[in-house]
């Protein structure tokens, strides 16, 4: 199966709905990508 995603329009969305401060060790911000990495989860299970 094959899958095509916009996902632009996903991190955009994560980015602004989760909280800024989930950050990885060296201090950068994650939340979109923590945020399009369980749409991903999601969307494959």
């Amino acid at each position: 199966m094959v899958y095509l995603i916009d996902a632009s329009v996903y991190v955009f969305r994560a980015y602004y709905s989760l909280p800024p401060d989930m950050r990885d060790p060296d201090g950068n911000p994650v939340h979109a990508l923590y945020g399009f990495g369980r749409f991903l989860g999601d969307l494959l299970e």
